[in-house]
């Protein structure tokens, strides 16, 4: 499992479709790593070579650890949000720029 720490948006996008980057660590928050949101959606949705899905969670100030997952809309390239939680904003699009 992995947390979503940051996230990078196309220029002038502010949905979780504009995603392009996420920065991800450990969940003891060690060795972070820039992914591209393809990267993402395919590490979570398992087709990324290793055979298995991946956990991706958030942190936020609720103290609830939102999971996030993988969106492919029939129009559009794939990409990642986070599953509702008591916010009424996507939380990746809360997260700090990176």
């Amino acid at each position: 499992m992995i947390y979503i720490t940051g996230r990078r948006l196309s220029p002038g996008g502010s949905r979780p479709s504009h995603i392009t980057h996420l920065r991800a660590t450990n969940d003891d928050g060690s060795n972070p790593v820039l992914y591209t949101r393809q990267q993402m959606v395919d590490w979570i949705d398992g087709t990324d070579g290793s055979g298995q899905k991946g956990v991706a969670k958030v942190h936020n100030r609720y103290g609830v650890d939102p999971v996030v997952h993988t969106v492919h809309p029939s129009v559009g390239s794939p990409y990642v949000q986070s599953s509702p939680d008591n916010t009424t904003t996507d939380n990746l699009l809360s997260l700090p720029p990176c």
